[in-house]
């Protein structure tokens, strides 16, 4: 199985599917299904009140991190799609959800 076959199939699944593809660099992409996959172990190991000090070395490990730092990328996304956990990451592990640096763009 090559690059270029995983890519034509997943076009060709979207075409049947009724999904459009917005062009180079924009969505679906394959690579989504590894950010959705993520976010959503995230979601569930905090919602059944799991020690994410514990899964998080996992998901670091199941996504081919190499540092921490990436893998709390995840957590500043899974934050952003479900607010309602950040009261709950933040109770539990205080300061765990990195904060975005401003762009030199936006500074005042």
């Amino acid at each position: 199985m090559t690059l270029a076959n995983i890519y034509h199939n997943f076009r060709r699944f979207l075409w049947r599917a009724g999904i459009s593809h917005d062009g180079r660099g924009k969505g679906p992409r394959i690579h989504d299904f590894r950010h959705t996959y993520a976010c959503h172990c995230l979601k569930q190991w905090v919602l059944q009140g799991r020690d994410l000090a514990a899964y998080l070395p996992v998901l670091k490990t199941y996504q081919g991190h190499d540092s921490f730092t990436e893998t709390a990328y995840y957590l500043r996304l899974t934050a952003d799609v479900f607010p309602d956990l950040t009261l709950k990451l933040e109770g539990r592990y205080p300061d765990i959800i990195p904060t975005l640096e401003r762009a030199a763009d936006e500074a005042d």
